[in-house]
């Protein structure tokens, strides 16, 4: 006798409705925001703990070096790139990617720092079994390396407004960062999309010329919300 089937939680129901891109459970560490799911990231950012807002804006920078990467090489497509994903694999840790986007020429030595310090910050506060935010001591010491305000003004944009100095510090530093790996990846999303065919690239690519523009747009805005952050 056939048993009835189970029916299905609410939570298990529910889709996420700003991503209408078919990918399996490994695609979502690897796809790459569009315009509308970071905008939906930079709100969690303004109302999420210090933990959360170091993971959150660390793996929107991580998938923008990635993408950066993979449209300049010469074989983009799944069967060629996804084995450097892989354990042991080119492109398998942050660490991998940062030095290699800075061997390509694709950002200079103090995004290269920077993003060597987000990094850092982003394992302690991934790995760490301790209530630490960006006011710990040690946390602090790394965000004094920071180098952003070389190659951005964003600092006092209204959206920082309501965060903690060092939260303040971190994700302006994460949107800069943004901003520079996008431009990058503008100088060649047009002449690749029409002269090759990037299956990997087409899924990690949504509006991504307009990514600087939202951000540039969401940073006018007041990030005075209630506070989830320590």
């Amino acid at each position: 006798m056939r048993r009835a089937e189970r029916p299905r939680s609410p939570r298990a129901a529910r889709t996420n409705k700003t991503d209408k891109r078919k990918h399996t459970f490994h695609d979502l560490s690897r796809l790459k925001a569009n315009e509308e799911e970071l905008t939906i990231l930079l709100d969690e950012v303004t109302k999420s703990s210090d933990r959360s807002a170091c993971i959150i804006q660390s793996a929107v920078v991580e998938r923008d070096v990635e993408t950066a990467i993979v449209l300049r090489l010469a074989r983009g497509d799944d069967q060629s790139v996804k084995p450097l994903f892989e354990q042991g694999g080119a492109l398998s840790t942050f660490f991998a990617k940062i030095h290699l986007g800075y061997a390509m020429d694709l950002f200079d030595d103090a995004v290269r720092d920077d993003l060597e310090t987000i990094r850092r910050v982003r394992n302690v506060f991934a790995h760490s079994s301790l209530p630490i935010t960006f006011a710990t001591e040690e946390v602090t010491k790394q965000l004094r390396n920071l180098r952003f305000t070389e190659y951005s003004d964003i600092y006092n944009a209204p959206y920082f407004d309501g965060f903690a100095e060092d939260k303040r510090k971190f994700s302006a530093c994460c949107l800069a960062v943004i901003v520079v790996l996008n431009r990058s990846i503008e100088e060649h999303v047009d002449e690749l999309q029409q002269a090759l065919k990037l299956e990997i690239s087409r899924n990690m690519i949504f509006k991504v010329k307009s990514i600087p523009a939202l951000i540039a747009s969401f940073l006018g805005k007041s990030g005075k919300r209630e506070q989830g952050s320590e």
